[in-house]
């Protein structure tokens, strides 16, 4: 992922421990509902590498919180967010060999796993502050709560599991249930800043890890694993929203525009700046898809057709013959024969 995205979009690995956390509290019913009310597919939960629209995952964290009537739901989520659960970006950042220089990385690799909102880290007055800076400022709370959780997992394996930060920040207005999660969190919180932060003492940001260090992993090598790396915005952005309402074989527009959080003519309008149309971005997706499946899975021509968005698989044939000038039937047998040929 990278800057300046079209749409604001986050590895799906971001999900982690919602499912399990809801159906703990809540159920399964609670699981399907608060999917659907993010407009996300639950096949996004086994797909943790694939990268999910940014709104979608911030309307996911407030009905996981709405469901289970729980302040605190985002803040305990993010306590059980691990380096691992979000992937490469974050395992580089955990391997420095300071708390200070973790701290320093995040906001150098963020992009790597998120786009539309990004961190700062600074120095001031005898303590060190990373900030995030969210999409929409103060909108999604339970967000910005597992923010705060994911950190102070984070800082446990520096600074031991009783450690709190010398204060934290929330870019929303200070609610009725703040004193709930002040004891949650177990620091003064400055409410309305804007921003959501984490402020660590000067001596804490010395700190060497107090267990087995993580794996060591360079900025090349997170830059080399980031998905669709060579592909550029806002072309990106556009294939990943059109992509994903796939797997739900949605195909729509209205759906589309919705998912980022924008009305059907602004999406047009930002597409066509960049000389893109969303159904020639639809196109571009279905081809690939439709490729990957009759490459790797034995569903039938028609199964492919439907699960494309197709309700008449002859029309899928007749488009995969212009995108190919081959039938999905002859691409089929085409890779057997290829696959059996010998090596030049």
């Amino acid at each position: 992922m990278t800057r300046n995205a079209l749409i604001p979009m986050t590895g799906a690995s971001a999900i982690g421990p919602i499912p399990g956390l809801l159906t703990e509290r809540a159920g399964d019913r609670a699981v399907e509902r608060a999917f659907r009310t993010a407009e996300l597919p639950l096949l996004a939960i086994e797909a943790p590498r694939e990268p999910i629209p940014l709104r979608g995952l911030t309307t996911l964290w407030e009905a996981a919180a709405r469901a289970t009537g729980d302040r605190t739901f985002g803040f305990d989520g993010g306590r059980r967010m691990t380096a691992k659960t979000y992937g490469l970006w974050l395992q580089y950042c955990a391997g420095a060999p300071t708390f200070g220089e973790v701290l320093a990385r995040i906001p150098r690799a963020i992009h790597f796993h998120q786009t539309g909102t990004h961190f700062t880290f600074e120095r001031e007055g005898g303590v060190g502050v990373l900030r995030y800076f969210p999409a929409w400022i103060g909108r999604y709370p339970q967000h910005s709560n597992h923010i705060v959780g994911s950190l102070l997992r984070l800082a446990a394996a520096f600074l031991g599991e009783d450690w709190r930060p010398a204060w934290i920040e929330l870019d929303y207005p200070r609610d009725a249930g703040w004193r709930q999660l002040e004891y949650a969190m177990e620091a003064p919180i400055r409410f309305g800043a804007g921003v959501t932060g984490v402020a660590v003492a000067e001596e804490d940001l010395r700190q060497r890890p107090t267990g087995t260090r993580a794996p060591a992993l360079t900025f090349h090598d997170v830059a080399a694993e980031a998905s669709v790396a060579r592909t550029p915005e806002p072309l990106r952005s556009a294939l990943n929203v059109a992509a994903f309402r796939l797997l739900d074989g949605e195909t729509d527009i209205d759906g589309a525009a919705a998912l980022c959080g924008i009305g059907v003519q602004s999406l047009q309008r930002r597409l066509r700046r960049k000389g893109l149309t969303y159904r020639g971005v639809l196109k571009r997706v279905r081809e690939r898809r439709a490729r990957a499946l009759l490459r790797e899975t034995d569903l039938s021509v028609g199964d492919v057709a439907y699960s494309l968005g197709y309700e008449d698989p002859p029309n899928f044939t007749r488009a995969f013959c212009r995108w190919t000038g081959q039938t999905p039937t002859e691409y089929r047998k085409s890779l057997v024969l290829n696959a059996g040929a010998p090596a030049q």
